[in-house]
Protein backbone atom coordinates (compact mmCIF):
# COMPACT_ATOMS: atom_id res chain seq x y z
CA UNK A 1 0.00 0.00 0.00
CA UNK A 2 3.07 2.26 0.16
CA UNK A 3 3.05 3.02 -3.81
CA UNK A 4 -0.75 3.89 -3.18
CA UNK A 5 -0.20 6.27 -0.56
CA UNK A 6 2.38 8.06 -3.25
CA UNK A 7 -0.31 8.18 -5.73
CA UNK A 8 -2.84 9.50 -3.18
CA UNK A 9 -0.58 12.48 -2.59
CA UNK A 10 0.73 13.12 -5.93
CA UNK A 11 -3.00 13.18 -7.32
CA UNK A 12 -4.23 15.06 -4.51
CA UNK A 13 -1.11 17.73 -4.91
CA UNK A 14 -2.30 17.61 -9.04
CA UNK A 15 -6.20 18.45 -7.79
CA UNK A 16 -4.86 21.01 -5.60
CA UNK A 17 -3.75 23.49 -8.79
CA UNK A 18 -6.59 22.37 -10.76
CA UNK A 19 -8.97 25.52 -12.15
CA UNK A 20 -12.35 24.44 -13.84
CA UNK A 21 -11.11 21.23 -16.05
CA UNK A 22 -7.26 21.43 -16.90
CA UNK A 23 -6.07 18.66 -15.16
CA UNK A 24 -3.33 16.96 -17.05
CA UNK A 25 -3.13 13.38 -17.60
CA UNK A 26 0.44 13.21 -19.27
CA UNK A 27 2.08 15.01 -15.97
CA UNK A 28 -0.37 12.38 -13.23
CA UNK A 29 1.39 9.35 -15.71
CA UNK A 30 5.14 10.76 -15.74
CA UNK A 31 4.53 11.29 -11.83
CA UNK A 32 2.98 7.20 -11.57
CA UNK A 33 6.16 6.14 -13.66
CA UNK A 34 8.62 7.94 -11.57
CA UNK A 35 8.08 6.44 -8.11
CA UNK A 36 10.21 3.91 -6.92
CA UNK A 37 9.01 1.98 -4.43
CA UNK A 38 12.52 0.48 -3.37
CA UNK A 39 13.35 4.26 -2.08
CA UNK A 40 10.56 3.99 0.15
CA UNK A 41 11.63 1.34 1.47
CA UNK A 42 15.24 2.54 1.54
CA UNK A 43 13.56 5.79 3.20
CA UNK A 44 11.40 3.59 5.89
CA UNK A 45 14.84 1.80 6.87
CA UNK A 46 16.96 4.84 7.18
CA UNK A 47 14.52 6.85 8.77
CA UNK A 48 13.87 4.42 11.95
CA UNK A 49 17.57 2.93 12.62
CA UNK A 50 17.55 3.88 16.04
CA UNK A 51 14.79 5.84 18.55
CA UNK A 52 14.02 9.70 18.32
CA UNK A 53 11.49 11.00 21.10
CA UNK A 54 11.14 14.81 20.32
CA UNK A 55 14.01 16.68 21.86
CA UNK A 56 16.49 14.18 22.10
CA UNK A 57 19.59 14.08 19.97
CA UNK A 58 18.05 11.38 17.92
CA UNK A 59 15.14 12.82 16.76
CA UNK A 60 17.90 15.77 15.94
CA UNK A 61 19.59 13.75 13.80
CA UNK A 62 16.78 12.34 11.89
CA UNK A 63 15.53 15.67 11.35
CA UNK A 64 19.11 16.60 9.79
CA UNK A 65 18.59 13.25 7.49
CA UNK A 66 15.61 14.47 6.25
CA UNK A 67 16.84 17.87 5.32
CA UNK A 68 19.60 15.88 3.61
CA UNK A 69 17.51 13.91 1.71
CA UNK A 70 15.50 16.77 0.50
CA UNK A 71 18.42 18.77 -0.44
CA UNK A 72 19.39 15.84 -2.73
CA UNK A 73 15.99 15.47 -3.96
CA UNK A 74 16.23 18.82 -5.19
CA UNK A 75 13.79 20.74 -2.91
CA UNK A 76 14.62 24.86 -2.53
CA UNK A 77 15.25 26.65 0.48
CA UNK A 78 15.30 23.48 2.99
CA UNK A 79 15.91 25.07 6.55
CA UNK A 80 14.92 24.35 10.21
CA UNK A 81 12.41 26.27 12.36
CA UNK A 82 12.99 25.75 15.97
CA UNK A 83 11.41 26.44 18.84
CA UNK A 84 11.89 25.58 22.75
CA UNK A 85 9.34 23.87 23.89
CA UNK A 86 7.75 22.06 27.41
CA UNK A 87 8.89 18.12 26.87
CA UNK A 88 7.91 15.32 29.44
CA UNK A 89 10.19 12.47 30.09
CA UNK A 90 10.80 9.70 32.53
CA UNK A 91 13.90 8.44 34.25
CA UNK A 92 14.89 6.16 31.55
CA UNK A 93 17.53 4.06 33.80
CA UNK A 94 15.19 3.86 36.79
CA UNK A 95 11.60 2.98 35.24
CA UNK A 96 7.55 3.59 36.89
CA UNK A 97 6.70 0.84 38.38
CA UNK A 98 3.77 -0.68 40.25
CA UNK A 99 3.90 -2.44 43.26
CA UNK A 100 1.45 -4.58 45.38
CA UNK A 101 1.54 -4.25 48.94
CA UNK A 102 0.17 -6.68 51.62
CA UNK A 103 -1.68 -5.29 55.07
CA UNK A 104 2.06 -5.22 56.50
CA UNK A 105 3.36 -3.19 53.53
CA UNK A 106 4.91 -6.46 52.26
CA UNK A 107 5.66 -6.36 48.37
CA UNK A 108 4.34 -9.18 46.63
CA UNK A 109 4.02 -8.04 43.03
CA UNK A 110 6.26 -5.36 41.41
CA UNK A 111 6.77 -4.74 37.63
CA UNK A 112 9.46 -3.77 35.91
CA UNK A 113 8.14 -0.85 34.07
CA UNK A 114 10.23 -2.00 30.80
CA UNK A 115 7.88 -3.91 27.91
CA UNK A 116 9.54 -7.34 25.94
CA UNK A 117 12.05 -6.73 23.45
CA UNK A 118 10.43 -7.98 20.51
CA UNK A 119 13.83 -8.24 18.17
CA UNK A 120 17.18 -8.63 19.17
CA UNK A 121 18.24 -5.18 17.87
CA UNK A 122 15.89 -2.73 20.12
CA UNK A 123 18.28 -3.99 22.83
CA UNK A 124 20.61 -0.97 21.88
CA UNK A 125 18.49 2.00 22.29
CA UNK A 126 18.36 2.73 25.64
CA UNK A 127 15.29 3.10 26.65
CA UNK A 128 13.50 1.67 24.24
CA UNK A 129 11.64 -0.45 26.67
CA UNK A 130 11.04 1.84 28.89
CA UNK A 131 6.66 2.13 29.76
CA UNK A 132 5.63 5.48 30.41
CA UNK A 133 3.23 8.17 29.53
CA UNK A 134 4.12 11.99 28.85
CA UNK A 135 3.23 14.82 31.29
CA UNK A 136 2.25 12.48 34.05
CA UNK A 137 2.67 13.94 37.77
CA UNK A 138 6.02 13.00 39.52
CA UNK A 139 5.36 11.34 42.98
CA UNK A 140 4.65 7.88 44.86
CA UNK A 141 1.40 7.10 45.49
CA UNK A 142 -0.46 4.07 47.23
CA UNK A 143 -3.80 3.19 48.04
CA UNK A 144 -7.48 1.75 47.19
CA UNK A 145 -8.45 1.00 43.13
CA UNK A 146 -11.52 1.84 41.47
CA UNK A 147 -12.17 0.14 38.28
CA UNK A 148 -13.31 3.05 36.35
CA UNK A 149 -14.03 1.39 32.74
CA UNK A 150 -13.42 4.07 30.02
CA UNK A 151 -13.32 7.50 32.56
CA UNK A 152 -15.71 9.38 30.68
CA UNK A 153 -18.14 11.46 32.56
CA UNK A 154 -20.99 8.66 32.12
CA UNK A 155 -18.76 6.26 33.94
CA UNK A 156 -18.35 8.35 36.77
CA UNK A 157 -22.56 8.28 36.80
CA UNK A 158 -22.71 4.54 37.26
CA UNK A 159 -19.60 4.76 39.93
CA UNK A 160 -22.09 7.27 41.52
CA UNK A 161 -25.35 5.42 41.28
CA UNK A 162 -23.53 2.46 42.91
CA UNK A 163 -22.12 3.93 45.58
CA UNK A 164 -18.24 3.87 44.59
CA UNK A 165 -16.44 7.31 44.71
CA UNK A 166 -12.41 7.39 43.41
CA UNK A 167 -11.39 10.25 45.57
CA UNK A 168 -8.72 9.52 47.56
CA UNK A 169 -8.25 6.40 45.56
CA UNK A 170 -6.04 5.39 42.52
CA UNK A 171 -8.08 5.11 39.26
CA UNK A 172 -7.88 1.77 36.94
CA UNK A 173 -9.00 3.36 33.25
CA UNK A 174 -8.77 1.28 30.15
CA UNK A 175 -7.57 2.37 26.97
CA UNK A 176 -10.52 3.34 23.95
CA UNK A 177 -13.56 5.94 23.96
CA UNK A 178 -11.87 9.28 24.16
CA UNK A 179 -8.16 10.51 24.43
CA UNK A 180 -6.05 9.24 27.38
CA UNK A 181 -5.75 13.18 28.43
CA UNK A 182 -9.04 13.46 29.06
CA UNK A 183 -9.00 9.96 30.98
CA UNK A 184 -6.57 11.73 33.65
CA UNK A 185 -7.96 14.81 33.91
CA UNK A 186 -11.30 13.40 34.77
CA UNK A 187 -9.83 11.32 37.29
CA UNK A 188 -8.30 13.91 39.07
CA UNK A 189 -11.39 16.07 38.66
CA UNK A 190 -13.09 13.22 40.81
CA UNK A 191 -10.45 13.51 43.37
CA UNK A 192 -8.30 10.17 42.18
CA UNK A 193 -4.68 10.04 43.99
CA UNK A 194 -3.40 8.37 40.71
CA UNK A 195 -3.87 6.98 37.78
CA UNK A 196 -3.61 3.24 35.83
CA UNK A 197 -4.10 3.34 32.18
CA UNK A 198 -4.33 -0.18 30.73
CA UNK A 199 -5.24 -1.39 27.48
CA UNK A 200 -8.03 -4.24 27.81
CA UNK A 201 -7.71 -7.41 25.66
CA UNK A 202 -11.34 -7.18 24.96
CA UNK A 203 -10.16 -4.19 22.95
CA UNK A 204 -6.31 -4.81 21.55
CA UNK A 205 -6.24 -9.31 21.42
CA UNK A 206 -9.11 -9.88 19.38
CA UNK A 207 -8.41 -13.80 19.14
CA UNK A 208 -6.99 -14.43 22.39
CA UNK A 209 -4.09 -13.70 24.18
CA UNK A 210 -1.81 -16.42 23.76
CA UNK A 211 1.43 -16.17 22.00
CA UNK A 212 0.23 -17.26 18.58
CA UNK A 213 -2.70 -15.26 18.73
CA UNK A 214 -0.87 -11.17 19.66
CA UNK A 215 2.33 -9.56 17.89
CA UNK A 216 4.70 -10.99 16.48
CA UNK A 217 2.36 -13.84 15.08
CA UNK A 218 -0.30 -11.90 14.84
CA UNK A 219 -1.59 -7.70 14.60
CA UNK A 220 -2.35 -7.68 18.31
CA UNK A 221 -0.86 -6.41 21.29
CA UNK A 222 1.15 -8.88 23.70
CA UNK A 223 0.03 -9.08 27.38
CA UNK A 224 3.12 -6.99 28.47
CA UNK A 225 2.72 -4.24 25.77
CA UNK A 226 1.83 -0.73 27.31
CA UNK A 227 0.36 1.77 25.39
CA UNK A 228 2.46 5.53 25.21
CA UNK A 229 1.49 8.65 24.63
CA UNK A 230 0.97 12.20 25.99
CA UNK A 231 -1.88 12.53 28.88
CA UNK A 232 -2.29 16.51 28.25
CA UNK A 233 -5.37 17.29 26.19
CA UNK A 234 -4.45 20.58 24.96
CA UNK A 235 -2.19 21.40 21.97
CA UNK A 236 0.89 23.14 21.53
CA UNK A 237 3.52 24.50 23.92
CA UNK A 238 2.10 24.53 27.65
CA UNK A 239 3.91 27.28 28.63
CA UNK A 240 2.94 29.71 25.45
CA UNK A 241 -0.73 29.43 24.22
CA UNK A 242 -1.32 31.30 21.29
CA UNK A 243 1.97 32.04 21.36
CA UNK A 244 4.99 30.38 19.37
CA UNK A 245 7.61 29.28 21.79
CA UNK A 246 10.61 31.28 20.92
CA UNK A 247 13.75 32.17 22.79
CA UNK A 248 13.06 35.51 22.63
CA UNK A 249 9.67 35.73 23.16
CA UNK A 250 8.64 35.25 27.12
CA UNK A 251 6.25 32.23 28.61
CA UNK A 252 2.41 33.37 29.55
CA UNK A 253 2.27 30.75 32.11
CA UNK A 254 4.08 28.85 34.14
CA UNK A 255 4.18 25.23 35.23
CA UNK A 256 2.08 25.61 38.05
CA UNK A 257 0.05 27.79 36.45
CA UNK A 258 -0.79 25.59 33.91
CA UNK A 259 -1.25 22.57 36.21
CA UNK A 260 -4.29 24.93 38.20
CA UNK A 261 -6.27 25.29 34.80
CA UNK A 262 -6.04 21.67 34.39
CA UNK A 263 -3.70 21.73 31.42
CA UNK A 264 -1.21 19.75 32.70
CA UNK A 265 -1.84 16.81 35.17
CA UNK A 266 -0.63 16.91 38.31
CA UNK A 267 -1.29 13.23 39.56
CA UNK A 268 1.18 10.23 38.88
CA UNK A 269 -0.32 8.14 35.85
CA UNK A 270 1.35 5.37 34.82
CA UNK A 271 0.75 2.97 31.68
CA UNK A 272 0.24 -1.17 32.14
CA UNK A 273 0.01 -4.24 30.21
CA UNK A 274 -3.15 -6.42 30.76
CA UNK A 275 -0.86 -8.96 32.44
CA UNK A 276 0.29 -6.59 35.37
CA UNK A 277 -3.40 -5.31 35.39
CA UNK A 278 -4.85 -8.96 36.15
CA UNK A 279 -2.57 -8.93 38.70
CA UNK A 280 -4.62 -5.64 40.24
CA UNK A 281 -7.99 -6.84 38.64
CA UNK A 282 -7.70 -10.64 40.41
CA UNK A 283 -7.34 -8.90 43.80
CA UNK A 284 -9.84 -6.32 43.65
CA UNK A 285 -13.20 -6.13 46.46
CA UNK A 286 -16.08 -4.72 45.96
CA UNK A 287 -19.41 -5.59 43.93
CA UNK A 288 -19.58 -6.93 40.15
CA UNK A 289 -19.31 -4.32 37.21
CA UNK A 290 -22.17 -4.14 35.04
CA UNK A 291 -21.86 -6.81 32.17
CA UNK A 292 -20.90 -3.93 29.90
CA UNK A 293 -17.89 -2.74 31.37
CA UNK A 294 -16.70 -6.44 31.60
CA UNK A 295 -13.19 -6.64 29.90
CA UNK A 296 -11.53 -9.71 28.33
CA UNK A 297 -9.04 -10.73 31.22
CA UNK A 298 -10.21 -14.06 32.85
CA UNK A 299 -11.40 -12.43 35.90
CA UNK A 300 -14.58 -11.09 37.97
CA UNK A 301 -13.77 -7.26 37.23
CA UNK A 302 -15.35 -5.67 40.28
CA UNK A 303 -15.39 -1.97 41.18
CA UNK A 304 -12.96 -2.46 43.98
CA UNK A 305 -12.54 0.63 46.33
CA UNK A 306 -10.23 -1.79 48.47
CA UNK A 307 -8.40 -4.97 47.48
CA UNK A 308 -8.96 -8.11 49.20
CA UNK A 309 -6.88 -8.97 51.98
CA UNK A 310 -6.14 -5.03 53.25
CA UNK A 311 -3.87 -5.18 50.22
CA UNK A 312 -2.60 -1.52 48.53
CA UNK A 313 -1.62 -0.37 44.85
CA UNK A 314 1.42 0.96 44.86
CA UNK A 315 2.58 3.99 41.92
CA UNK A 316 6.23 5.18 41.89
CA UNK A 317 6.22 7.59 38.90
CA UNK A 318 9.63 9.29 38.23
CA UNK A 319 8.72 12.30 35.71
CA UNK A 320 10.48 15.51 34.67
CA UNK A 321 9.31 18.63 32.45
CA UNK A 322 12.31 19.80 30.53
CA UNK A 323 12.23 22.67 28.27
CA UNK A 324 13.88 21.74 25.08
CA UNK A 325 14.54 22.42 20.96
CA UNK A 326 12.54 20.94 18.57
CA UNK A 327 13.04 21.67 14.74
CA UNK A 328 10.50 21.13 11.84
CA UNK A 329 12.17 21.04 8.70
CA UNK A 330 10.81 22.81 5.89
CA UNK A 331 11.36 22.69 2.31
CA UNK A 332 9.45 23.82 -1.39
CA UNK A 333 9.17 22.95 -4.92
CA UNK A 334 8.46 27.03 -5.78
CA UNK A 335 5.08 27.55 -8.24
CA UNK A 336 4.87 28.91 -11.90
CA UNK A 337 2.28 31.17 -11.65
CA UNK A 338 1.21 31.63 -7.62
CA UNK A 339 4.74 31.33 -5.90
CA UNK A 340 3.04 33.46 -2.97
CA UNK A 341 0.15 30.73 -2.62
CA UNK A 342 0.75 27.00 -0.78
CA UNK A 343 0.65 23.52 -0.92
CA UNK A 344 1.28 22.38 2.21
CA UNK A 345 1.96 18.23 2.32
CA UNK A 346 3.18 17.45 6.15
CA UNK A 347 3.81 14.68 8.27
CA UNK A 348 5.86 14.60 11.66
CA UNK A 349 8.47 12.27 12.06
CA UNK A 350 8.67 12.49 16.26
CA UNK A 351 7.98 9.18 17.66
CA UNK A 352 7.75 7.20 21.19
CA UNK A 353 10.27 4.74 19.75
CA UNK A 354 11.09 4.30 16.43
CA UNK A 355 8.06 5.22 14.86
CA UNK A 356 8.22 2.40 12.02
CA UNK A 357 4.60 2.86 11.41
CA UNK A 358 3.74 6.26 12.94
CA UNK A 359 4.81 8.47 11.34
CA UNK A 360 7.95 6.36 9.55
CA UNK A 361 5.65 5.01 6.83
CA UNK A 362 4.24 8.81 5.79
CA UNK A 363 7.58 10.23 6.19
CA UNK A 364 9.39 7.76 3.82
CA UNK A 365 6.36 8.28 1.69
CA UNK A 366 7.01 12.35 1.66
CA UNK A 367 10.41 12.18 1.03
CA UNK A 368 9.78 10.10 -2.07
CA UNK A 369 7.08 12.76 -2.84
CA UNK A 370 9.69 15.05 -3.05
CA UNK A 371 11.91 13.43 -5.12
CA UNK A 372 9.46 12.26 -7.70
CA UNK A 373 8.05 15.22 -7.97
CA UNK A 374 11.16 17.29 -8.65
CA UNK A 375 12.33 14.65 -11.19
CA UNK A 376 8.86 15.11 -12.78
CA UNK A 377 9.58 18.59 -12.95
CA UNK A 378 12.91 18.16 -14.45
CA UNK A 379 12.48 15.61 -17.12
CA UNK A 380 8.89 17.44 -18.34
CA UNK A 381 9.25 20.59 -17.83
CA UNK A 382 5.84 20.98 -15.89
CA UNK A 383 5.56 23.18 -12.69
CA UNK A 384 3.12 23.56 -10.18
CA UNK A 385 1.04 27.03 -10.33
CA UNK A 386 1.38 27.04 -6.91
CA UNK A 387 4.18 26.45 -4.52
CA UNK A 388 3.92 23.29 -2.69
CA UNK A 389 5.74 23.31 0.87
CA UNK A 390 7.10 20.57 2.36
CA UNK A 391 7.43 20.06 5.94
CA UNK A 392 8.22 17.49 8.54
CA UNK A 393 6.87 18.10 12.11
CA UNK A 394 8.60 17.38 15.31
CA UNK A 395 6.80 17.03 18.74
CA UNK A 396 3.81 15.66 17.46
CA UNK A 397 3.26 12.92 19.77
CA UNK A 398 3.69 15.75 22.92
CA UNK A 399 0.22 17.44 21.63
CA UNK A 400 1.11 18.39 18.10
CA UNK A 401 3.42 21.13 18.91
CA UNK A 402 6.03 21.76 16.43
CA UNK A 403 2.91 22.07 13.60
CA UNK A 404 1.01 23.93 16.30
CA UNK A 405 4.33 26.64 17.16
CA UNK A 406 4.50 26.80 13.28
CA UNK A 407 0.82 28.12 12.33
CA UNK A 408 1.45 30.19 15.97
CA UNK A 409 4.38 31.88 14.35
CA UNK A 410 3.21 32.70 11.26
CA UNK A 411 -0.87 32.66 11.20
CA UNK A 412 -1.15 35.53 9.26
CA UNK A 413 0.71 34.55 5.96
CA UNK A 414 -0.92 31.12 6.18
CA UNK A 415 -4.13 32.77 6.31
CA UNK A 416 -3.39 34.75 3.35
CA UNK A 417 -1.69 32.62 1.45
CA UNK A 418 -2.19 28.28 2.52
CA UNK A 419 -4.55 26.81 -0.04
CA UNK A 420 -4.84 23.17 1.32
CA UNK A 421 -3.13 21.32 3.99
CA UNK A 422 -2.72 17.28 3.30
CA UNK A 423 -1.52 15.01 5.89
CA UNK A 424 0.20 11.68 5.02
CA UNK A 425 0.68 10.34 9.17
CA UNK A 426 0.72 6.66 9.11
CA UNK A 427 0.16 4.11 6.50
CA UNK A 428 -1.78 1.10 8.50
CA UNK A 429 -5.53 -1.05 8.67
CA UNK A 430 -6.87 -2.67 6.02
CA UNK A 431 -7.39 -2.25 1.79
CA UNK A 432 -9.65 0.65 2.41
CA UNK A 433 -8.97 4.15 2.58
CA UNK A 434 -10.60 6.91 4.81
CA UNK A 435 -10.65 10.09 4.17
CA UNK A 436 -11.21 12.94 6.59
CA UNK A 437 -11.26 16.22 5.76
CA UNK A 438 -13.45 19.57 4.98
CA UNK A 439 -16.40 18.74 2.42
CA UNK A 440 -14.51 20.79 -0.23
CA UNK A 441 -12.02 18.22 -0.52
CA UNK A 442 -14.37 14.90 -0.83
CA UNK A 443 -14.58 15.24 -4.50
CA UNK A 444 -10.33 15.36 -4.51
CA UNK A 445 -10.23 12.46 -2.56
CA UNK A 446 -12.64 10.52 -4.97
CA UNK A 447 -11.36 11.54 -8.07
CA UNK A 448 -7.82 10.88 -6.79
CA UNK A 449 -9.05 7.25 -6.04
CA UNK A 450 -10.61 6.50 -9.24
CA UNK A 451 -7.06 7.54 -10.79
CA UNK A 452 -5.06 4.56 -8.97
CA UNK A 453 -4.21 1.18 -9.86
CA UNK A 454 -5.24 -1.62 -7.64
CA UNK A 455 -2.02 -2.86 -6.38
CA UNK A 456 -3.43 -5.94 -4.38
CA UNK A 457 -3.80 -8.87 -6.80
CA UNK A 458 -6.91 -10.22 -4.79
CA UNK A 459 -8.58 -7.26 -5.59
CA UNK A 460 -7.63 -7.09 -9.47
CA UNK A 461 -9.04 -11.14 -9.21
CA UNK A 462 -12.40 -9.86 -8.10
CA UNK A 463 -12.62 -7.00 -10.98
CA UNK A 464 -11.71 -4.40 -8.85
CA UNK A 465 -9.18 -2.23 -10.87
CA UNK A 466 -8.76 0.92 -8.73
CA UNK A 467 -8.84 1.99 -5.27
CA UNK A 468 -11.75 3.20 -5.51
CA UNK A 469 -13.22 0.20 -6.56
CA UNK A 470 -11.84 -1.16 -3.49
CA UNK A 471 -13.14 1.05 -1.63
CA UNK A 472 -16.43 1.01 -2.74
CA UNK A 473 -16.98 -2.93 -3.13
CA UNK A 474 -15.53 -3.31 0.88
CA UNK A 475 -17.29 0.11 2.35
CA UNK A 476 -20.07 0.74 -0.08
CA UNK A 477 -21.84 3.02 2.67
CA UNK A 478 -18.59 5.55 3.46
CA UNK A 479 -17.93 5.57 -0.31
CA UNK A 480 -21.72 7.12 -0.73
CA UNK A 481 -20.91 9.24 1.83
CA UNK A 482 -18.07 10.66 -0.27
CA UNK A 483 -19.98 10.49 -3.64
CA UNK A 484 -22.97 12.15 -2.35
CA UNK A 485 -20.93 14.83 -0.37
CA UNK A 486 -19.42 15.76 -3.96
CA UNK A 487 -22.67 16.49 -5.38
CA UNK A 488 -23.79 18.79 -3.20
Amino acid sequence: MLPTRVFLVFLSLQFSHVKGNDLNLDIIDAIKKNINWENIRDNLRNFTEETHLAGTLGAERLAHKIADKWIKAGLEDVHFKEYNALLSYPDFSNPNTMSILTASNEVIFKNTGRGKFLVPEERYSFGADVQWVAYAGNGTVAGDVVYCHYGRDSDYDELEKNGVSVNGKIALIRYGKGHRGNKVLNAQGQGAVGAILYSDPMDVALDGTNAENVFPAKKYLPSEGAQRGGVRRSRGDALSPLHPAKDDLFDYQTIEEAKTRMELPSIPVLPLGYSDTWEILSRMGGEVIPAEWQGGLNVTYRFGGGLKDGHKVKMEVRSTLQKRKISNVIGYIKGSEEPDKYVIIGNHFDAWVYGSVDPGSGTAVLAEVARSLVQTIEETGWKPKRTIMFCNWDGEEFGLIGSTEFVEEFAEILRDRAVVYLNVDNIHANETMYVATIPTMYEVSSLTSKLIDNPMENEIKEGRKTVYDTCSGHMPCLTLILISQTLL
